[in-house]
């Protein structure tokens, strides 16, 4: 919270955060979070307590993540798109004591979740001059708590401090000279954890964040035209979403005033930027890949990308960040040999909390390694798999596991899976990664319960009822039975 008021204090009449025709200095920014705050402690005093937020895109969520720590509470961003049934399990799993939401959006929540209207007819953040009681907050207080997919169905809640998000800014600074006169897009849905960097990233710098509506988001000529009239400095993109910008833009002569473009959530195929460094090259913006995931606080790498990398068919993710550490493990936690692949384990203060009342799960994947110097070294198992060139570089090599990223979502195959078996006329179900036209799409495979098999139309909507529409595939395949291999597990 020091760093926020800082800004506000150096620049109280610059806009801080912008929604089509909304916006908020500052100034008013300062003043609206702090009088929020105030309503959320006269409702609760528990800030032990999480406080979740359900709001559409607009300049409220700053508002309200902003009062939410002010109160030394922590935020868990919620999505209005998700299905209810998601929305009711990250609820029971978070138990927040209040859900800041609107009367619209509140009717899609559970029955009896108490709730703070933003938009309640007696209130007015202009006029409100409240001030909140005065908390203790330091780095290793909890901020937010993203949930993200989990193998047995079920999201997990990842446990952010202050300390790991002010950090990540720290070491990120020198390398890209973010500064007050940077604009920043808000792209990615608010529970998805590129927002921490979208948003944080411009606020803490005291520059100014453009929320892109959800409409504007999917529509490649509209998302442009924002760029271009709000004179966007710092856009971070999925590869995904990013080669749809490339594709809008080859009808366009005029030049954006982007400087950065950072690359994350999914695997960068360099050749795909051709067409951009043919009219852009490649320092103005500046291309640049991070690796990242939410339980290491967004990113971990970085990587400039040049006109040379055009060639490289490989996915190259770079080094870590200053503070951090990433080691290349066995399955015995050993490291591998040099040239290797091995697990990427990040050490280093940007590792998360653990997962929220999963003490078993936290265990196994935040561990505990010994430093060069002897001293005890906390990492987080990703998952993923890496092997380190002979110039330092790290080089991406997929997934351990059956978590996949499909357009910058990190998708449990096991989560869709538990949902589709879930369908009464389903027997067995598998997911798997496959390409269609060329892009990684998710495919779902099904044995019947006996009797005719479900058409794919029926299972489409089951799983809408259950899943972000990310996590349904595009396809489905009617089997006798799912293949094995010789071990006894699914054959993807």
């Amino acid at each position: 919270m020091s760093v926020f008021l800082a800004s506000a204090e150096r620049h109280p009449d610059r806009v801080a955060v912008k929604c089509g025709a909304d916006a908020l200095t500052y100034a008013q920014l300062d003043a609206a979070s702090s009088a929020l705050a105030a309503r959320i402690q006269r409702r609760t005093d528990e800030p032990a307590r999480p406080l979740a937020i359900l709001l559409e895109r607009s300049c409220d969520m700053v508002v309200a993540a902003l009062a939410v720590l002010r109160t030394g509470s922590s935020y868990v961003p919620l999505d209005p798109g998700a299905p209810a049934a998601r929305l009711a399990v990250v609820l029971e799993d978070a138990a927040p004591a209040l859900v800041l939401t609107t009367a619209r959006l509140a009717s899609e929540l559970p029955a009896g979740q108490e709730v703070l209207l933003l938009d309640a007819p007696d209130t007015d953040p202009a006029t409100d001059t409240t001030s909140p009681r005065p908390v203790t907050i330091g780095p290793e207080t909890r901020a937010y708590i993203i949930f993200t997919s989990g193998t047995t169905g079920r999201p997990k809640g990842v446990e952010v401090t202050h300390g790991n998000v002010v950090r990540l800014f720290t070491e990120t600074e020198p390398l890209f000279g973010f500064g007050p006169d940077d604009v920043w897009t808000m792209f990615h849905s608010f529970a998805f954890d590129f927002s921490v960097w979208e948003i944080w990233g411009a606020v803490l710098h005291g520059g100014t964040v453009v929320i892109v509506p959800g409409d504007v988001a999917k529509d490649p000529a509209r998302f442009r035209a924002l760029l271009r009239d709000e004179r966007v400095t710092v856009l971070s993109q999925t590869p995904t979403a990013f080669g749809q910008l490339i594709a809008e833009e080859r009808g366009h002569e005029d030049r954006l005033a982007v400087r950065s473009v950072v690359f994350g959530g999914e695997a960068l195929r360099f050749s795909d930027l051709a067409p951009w460094i043919d009219k852009y090259g490649d320092a103005a913006p500046e291309l640049v890949n991070m690796y990242g995931i939410t339980e290491i606080t967004v990113h971990a790498t970085h990587r400039r990308v040049t006109a040379a990398d055009l060639e490289q068919d490989r996915s190259l993710i770079g080094r870590p960040l200053p503070d951090l550490g990433i080691e290349l493990l066995d399955e015995d936690l050993t490291p591998v040999a040099d040239g290797e692949t091995g697990e990427i384990v990040v050490t280093g203060p940007g590792v998360a909390l653990g997962y929220l009342g999963r003490p078993d799960l936290t265990a196994e994947r935040f561990v505990t390694l010994t430093g060069a110097d002897g001293s005890p070294l906390r990492g987080y198992r990703s998952g993923d798999l890496a092997r380190r060139l002979p110039d330092g570089d790290l080089e991406y090599r997929g997934r351990r596991d059956t978590q996949v990223k499909i357009r910058g979502f990190r998708i449990e195959l096991g989560d869709i899976e538990s949902a589709l078996a879930a369908h009464p006329d389903v027997r067995q179900a598998a997911v798997a990664v496959k390409e269609f036209d060329g892009e990684r799409e998710l495919a779902g495979y099904v044995v019947p319960a006996g009797g005719a098999a479900p058409d794919a139309a029926r299972l489409r909507d089951h799983l809408l009822a259950l899943l972000p529409a990310y996590m349904v595939p595009v396809a489905f395949q009617v089997m006798s039975e799912l293949p094995m291999t010789v071990n006894g597990k699914l054959d993807r």
